[in-house]
């Protein structure tokens, strides 16, 4: 288990508090990636077709 996940699932002095924290960053993380991976290349295809369709219906 990595380090930033063990306030998931301790149970000593201080869980109560350090968990909702663990939540928040591990969905931080997964939210982040997701958006790396699959959000930012597909606007970057948007935003690199664009343009040359518009010149096409524009020149029509």
């Amino acid at each position: 288990m990595p380090v930033r996940e063990r306030p998931m699932v301790s149970e000593g002095t201080g869980a109560e508090v350090q968990r909702p924290l663990a939540t928040v960053v591990i969905g931080g993380v997964i939210t982040s990636t997701l958006l790396t991976l699959f959000i930012r290349p597909a606007l970057y295809r948007l935003i690199l077709l664009v343009p040359p369709a518009v010149i096409m219906l524009r020149d029509r």
